[in-house]
């Protein structure tokens, strides 16, 4: 059933990836260009979502661009052992303003206490966005919709059912020759263990300043602090961290 579910999703995907990549095509022909890049953060703290998941962690990533299809890989790694250790995977695909994709939760206290292979090892999640930036030069806002549709899964009345957990973030960013910061407001719609809410509830406000710190005439060093609330839990982050 878990593999007919993921199949058909993927088969849905898919064809709508082929269907606006041939009007694209069409429409507005240009080079698939592929592209790959390399990088990580080190963080003070890993909040994820208004959520704190470990204390000092390396966060390293790869990504492939080819046009607008984006294919990575993102990971975290706590100093802690009992700190949250994560390999994820993701795949999108822009039009435009809009994007679409998938993405793969690895994500355990220990690489000991699931084998990777396992059948509810990886919560599988379906994202949508708007850039308003593509369509509007004087409105960079972003809206963002998450629901993860495998492996959410909570007991209630007795029985196992998937949560279908859905968060919904709208973003910010705004640009100055001193600092560039990036405003973000982010909620749960619905009731759910994986965000730790019995209702709807706003679970994420963020400001990040980020700068890049000149060091020498070629080389700088870009560094940035984020201010994270979440009015759910009554709880406040701040974090600062390095980018590679």
């Amino acid at each position: 059933m878990k593999t007919t579910k993921l199949t058909l999703v993927a088969l849905a995907l898919a064809g709508v990836a082929s269907g606006a990549m041939a009007q694209e095509d069409v429409a507005t022909p240009k080079e698939k260009k592929v592209e790959f890049s390399v990088g990580a953060d080190l963080v003070t703290s890993y909040i994820w979502r208004g959520q704190y998941m470990s204390s000092f962690a390396a966060q390293p990533c790869v990504e492939m661009n080819a046009g607008n299809f984006t294919l990575g890989s993102w990971g975290s790694v706590g100093i802690n052992d009992g700190d949250t250790k994560e390999f994820d995977f993701y795949a999108s695909y822009q039009v435009k303003a809009f994007s679409f994709g998938l993405t793969d939760y690895f994500c355990t206290p220990s690489w000991n206490d699931h084998s990777y292979f396992a059948d509810n090892s990886h919560v599988l999640e379906l994202n949508l966005g708007w850039d308003f930036a593509e369509v509007c030069d004087k409105f960079a806002m972003t809206v963002s919709a998450n629901m993860n549709f495998l492996n959410d899964k909570s007991f209630r009345d007795g029985k196992e059912k998937e949560e279908m957990s859905t968060y919904i973030e709208l973003g910010y960013p705004v640009e100055s020759k001193i600092v560039n910061w990036d405003f973000s407001l982010g909620a749960c719609v619905n009731k759910s263990d994986f965000y730790g809410v019995n209702k709807f509830g706003v679970i994420n406000v963020g400001v990040k300043a980020s700068k890049d710190i000149a060091i020498t005439d070629k080389f700088s060093l870009p560094l940035f602090a984020q201010m994270v609330l979440n009015p759910r839990t009554e709880k406040a982050h701040f974090v600062v961290g390095m980018s590679f």
